[in-house]
């Protein structure tokens, strides 16, 4: 490809027949035998769990986009739960467990004395309460 600005753009990751298939192809280039094996496995669902999130958003998987939610996964977090707590489907859950404007609900989270766990001390306090919402109303 001697000119880039002119050359067609290939994502091995972006396009694909079935949503497994980046996963698969990433999880690929890993070693599968021995130890190497639950670390393969490991890297394949978690690859899975970033593509289908991607999806679901609308947004095209790339190796780049893998790389940064794979090192911060909260970002992604928060933008898949606001994703759901915006259908129409999930108000009712949202509305019995008090949270039916889930962005205020979100910030009163955030900005109470409700402290995290040690599991979740590190991680986005956003993030952190946009999962306590989703756990109080019982979404699937």
């Amino acid at each position: 490809m001697g000119f880039p600005e002119i050359s067609a753009r290939y994502n091995p990751v972006g396009s694909f027949g079935r949503i497994t298939e980046p996963a698969s192809r990433i999880a690929g280039q890993l070693p599968g035998e021995g130890n190497s094996a639950a670390f393969r496995e490991f890297t394949w669902r978690y690859v899975n769990i970033i593509s289908k999130a991607l999806t679901s958003l609308g947004q095209r998987i790339t190796y780049e986009k893998l790389l940064q939610y794979g090192a911060d996964l909260d970002p992604l977090l928060l933008d898949y739960l606001a994703f759901l707590f915006d259908k129409p489907e999930y108000q009712s859950e949202l509305r019995r467990a008090g949270a039916s404007d889930w962005r205020k609900a979100l910030d009163q989270i955030v900005n109470s004395d409700l402290k995290q766990d040690k599991a979740t001390a590190s991680r986005d306090r956003k993030s952190w309460a946009a999962t306590q919402i989703y756990k109080s109303a019982g979404l699937k």
